[in-house]
């Protein structure tokens, strides 16, 4: 519970601030990002076999809200698919606004550590070469991943009185192909909107579903094996 109560006002933290932020914004393009992640949540979402817990695609739309359009619309976004997805795979409201909160917390702290090292990244109209942009998003992938599956794991295992790292190491340390993935599309969005302005969006749904059809044929496969 003391974890829970943390995250859970961490997160009401970022999105509250993430809020004020986008309120001065007088370009509202980012708003599509944010329909777009309420659409495709119910979709987005991949059982992890073994674990009470699930990859969220949902991710690749909410990172290419990031880098088109800042962290606060990043973050915004992704409290939009956090609240749809959890709804769809729980009916706890303790682990509905542990999940929620997660997205919220791992968007704006990778986001604060991307920004650390790439001071431009995820500013509308920043020349960043694809090769920065590069960089920025492993970075940003990384450290989004770490801060994600950290809380998952440290909220099943102290449910479940489990090791937190064995947990983490055995169930989600894996799932960073996916994070990578999500880095990826961004970066194509970022490369491409140049020439294709908001058609960019096709792309990451597209790059969505691909992983989607991806993941459930391996877990499929992990399924039949075991």
């Amino acid at each position: 519970m003391p974890l829970t109560i943390v995250v859970v006002i961490a997160g009401v933290a970022a999105v509250v601030a993430a809020a004020a932020r986008q309120a001065a914004v007088a370009e509202h393009a980012w708003l599509m990002m944010v329909v777009l992640a309420l659409l495709l949540a119910p979709v987005s979402a991949v059982r992890i076999p073994g674990v009470k817990a699930t990859v969220t695609l949902g991710d690749i739309v909410t990172m290419s809200c990031a880098v088109l359009f800042g962290p606060s619309a990043g973050v915004i976004a992704a409290v939009a698919d956090g609240v749809v997805t959890s709804l769809t795979l729980t009916r706890s409201p303790r682990k509905f606004l542990y999940n929620v909160a997660t997205c919220a917390i791992s968007m704006a702290g990778s986001s604060l550590i991307t920004r650390a090292v790439f001071n431009q990244f995820g500013t509308p109209g920043a020349q960043l070469s694809v090769l920065q942009m590069s960089g920025a998003l492993a970075l940003f992938s990384i450290s989004y991943f770490l801060i994600s599956t950290a809380l998952i794991a440290s909220f099943i295992a102290s449910s479940n009185g489990e090791s937190v790292l064995r947990l983490w190491r055995q169930k989600f340390l894996w799932t960073i192909m996916s994070y990578i993935g999500s880095g990826a599309s961004a970066l194509v969005a970022f490369s491409l909107v140049g020439r294709l302005g908001y058609l960019v969006f096709v792309v990451v749904i597209g790059s969505m579903f691909t992983m989607f059809l991806f993941y459930r044929s391996f877990f499929r496969r992990f399924q039949e094996t075991a």
